[in-house]
């Protein structure tokens, strides 16, 4: 599943292929007491110190930074910051947090598994030129195999300026608590 570009706050729906924008913020899943509180924790997340360095992408004056991965309860929050550093407005066709394998052989298949976020705080549909965004987005916790890593992915729509993080598990059980 991927989310698709829109601004506002994007909710997580159990039932459906594609997280849907909603204009208040909704919560379809049982991991989670309230919309109330993921909203409450992703401002806080957003006002805390950065605690991750060097976990960036960059692509044609567009750069994708990790820079804060903290905890509470059964909930990972992280925040992105997606840089323009061009005159030309950066729209955002998907987002995409997915597991994959560190490393593929040729003729082999790969497994990728797909966590959907609960929540994402934040305009996610254009980043104007010369300008940021900042989005925290909720996800259930987890840790990652050995041999596997974390993939971040922002698309670019009708564009080439993709971005990708890759976050090893040493990153994710370092998040600090909320």
């Amino acid at each position: 599943m991927d989310v698709r570009a829109g601004s506002g706050l994007w909710v997580a729906d159990s039932s459906a292929s594609v997280p849907q924008l909603m204009s208040s913020p909704l919560v379809y899943s049982n991991v989670v007491p309230s919309s109330g509180s993921l909203k409450w924790y992703a401002e806080h997340t957003r006002a805390a110190r950065t605690n991750l360095y060097g976990l960036y992408d960059y692509n044609s004056g567009v750069s994708l930074l990790l820079n804060g991965l903290y905890i509470h309860e059964n909930t990972l929050f992280a925040r992105l910051q997606l840089k323009n550093a061009t005159n030309v407005n950066y729209d955002v066709e998907q987002l995409r947090f997915y597991i994959k394998d560190k490393k593929q052989g040729k003729r082999t298949a790969t497994q990728e598994l797909e966590i959907i976020p609960l929540m994402i705080d934040g305009d996610t549909a254009t980043v104007r030129g010369n300008g940021k965004n900042t989005w925290v987005v909720a996800i259930p916790k987890f840790t990652i195999p050995d041999g596997k890593n974390l993939i971040i992915e922002v698309m670019e729509k009708d564009g080439g300026r993709h971005l990708g993080l890759k976050v090893k598990n040493r990153k994710l059980i370092k998040a600090k608590t909320i």
